[in-house]
């Protein structure tokens, strides 16, 4: 089962903009949301779509010291704390 609900949150928006967006009721996203109405094909192509320009669109944060991502762990990521230009700015 798709759950729109959490797709939904991971854009940051209501059902009511949801339902604008999508060019649906916001009645609609609710009954989807709670399982009382199946996701059509279509909606949900639409949705993956919205979700993806939204990550696109979303500024990568990087660290202050040393410029690399720490917004993904998995692509050579740092904190403050393990950041290897920390030692030398502290210096």
């Amino acid at each position: 089962m798709t759950d729109i609900r959490d797709m939904r949150r991971r854009i940051g928006v209501t059902q009511t903009e949801l339902a604008a967006l999508l060019g649906l009721n916001q009645s609609t996203i609710s009954r989807f949301e709670g399982g009382s109405l199946p996701v059509d094909d279509r909606t949900l192509l639409a949705l993956e779509a919205l979700i993806a320009r939204a990550e696109a669109a979303r500024p990568t944060a990087l660290c202050t010291l040393c410029e690399r991502r720490t917004d993904d762990p998995a692509v050579n990521s740092c904190t403050a704390t393990d950041c290897p230009c920390a030692a030398r700015e502290a210096a």
